[in-house]
């Protein structure tokens, strides 16, 4: 089971989210990521593109 320590979504401007998490596991990590942030990309008809950008 995954380890989540603190997963948050900030609200920037359309269409630019910012979304953190962590976690003890990196990769279960980013699938998440990617899994949350192709929902908010799914809320936006005109908008397609998912970026991670490590910090």
């Amino acid at each position: 089971m995954l380890n989540l320590k603190r997963v948050s979504v900030k609200y920037i401007s359309a269409p630019l989210y910012r979304m953190e998490i962590e976690s003890e596991n990196a990769k279960e990590a980013e699938k998440i990521l990617l899994q949350e942030a192709e929902k908010i990309v799914k809320s936006f008809k005109n908008f397609g593109e998912v970026k991670i950008r490590p910090k």
